[in-house]
């Protein structure tokens, strides 16, 4: 069987936000070995005035 190639998540930034505001940028908390649970590549797009 043959798998299509995934497409890159992405994440929309609505007019009026910053990217902070969106994601969640802090490190402390999950109390493992300070590692990143996952790290892989988005897309961001950012929207302004209606346009993006």
């Amino acid at each position: 069987m043959e798998q299509k190639p995934r497409e890159k998540p992405e994440i929309v930034v609505p007019t009026g936000y910053k990217l902070e505001d969106i994601i969640d940028t802090d490190d402390n908390g999950y109390g493992f070995k300070q590692e990143a649970i996952y790290t892989g590549e988005v897309n961001v797009r950012v929207e302004r005035d209606g346009k993006e």
